[in-house]
């Protein structure tokens, strides 16, 4: 456990390993804004862009990366859309 009683990431890719993976192309949707899917995301290997506007505002791209979590944790439509293959 590392401190503040959080596991380390080979006890987390072991609980994880049971979820359901999904697998998105380059410039597919992963989410988008004003969706409301209850889902939080966490990102296996690639890389996210955040979107707005046409505009790259952000990206996820370590492994482990949680994403998604805001409106799920808001119980709130998300905003923006997130993108897979960011470069």
């Amino acid at each position: 456990m590392l401190g503040l009683g959080l596991p380390n990431a080979a006890a987390l890719q072991k609980k994880f390993a049971d979820l359901p993976i999904a697998i998105y192309e380059a410039d597919e949707t992963v989410l988008t804004a004003a969706s409301t899917t209850g889902r939080l995301l966490i990102l296996k290997e690639g890389a996210v862009a955040i979107i707005k506007d046409g505009v790259e505002i952000g990206n996820v791209a370590e492994p482990g990366a949680v994403f998604g979590e805001l409106s799920v944790l808001l119980a709130s439509a998300r905003d923006p859309p997130a993108l897979p293959g960011w470069q």
